[in-house]
C-alpha cells in the first residue's frame, strides 16, 4: 500500500507504469490526492476481480475502482528518441 500510494500521489506513476508509458490521474487531469489513492487501493482490493469488468463495459473503459476514486489511466508520451 505505501509503495503504491507514494508513487500515485507523487507523480501518478509507479516505476512499472512509467515503463509502460501510463499514468493515473484524477478525472480533472491532476495528480491524485491521498484520498483518491486510498479509495482506489481499498476498492481495488475489495472488488477484485469484479472491478475489472468495467474495462469491458462502457465507453470510458475504466475499472470500477477508478470510477469510484474518480481516477483514470492515461498514456504518457514516449520520449522522442524511443520508438
Amino acid at each position: 500500500y505505501i509503495y503504491l500510494s507514494y508513487f500515485w500521489v507523487q507523480n501518478g506513476q509507479t516505476p512499472g507504469l512509467r515503463v509502460w508509458h501510463l499514468q493515473i490521474l484524477r478525472q480533472d487531469g491532476y495528480i491524485m490526492t491521498r484520498h483518491n489513492a486510498n479509495l482506489r487501493f481499498v476498492t481495488g482490493i475489495l472488488l477484485f476481480p469484479i472491478g475489472w469488468i468495467g474495462l469491458f463495459i462502457g465507453s470510458q473503459k475504466q475499472t470500477l475502482q477508478d470510477r469510484l476514486a474518480q481516477t483514470r489511466i492515461v498514456p504518457t508520451q514516449k520520449p522522442e528518441n524511443q520508438s
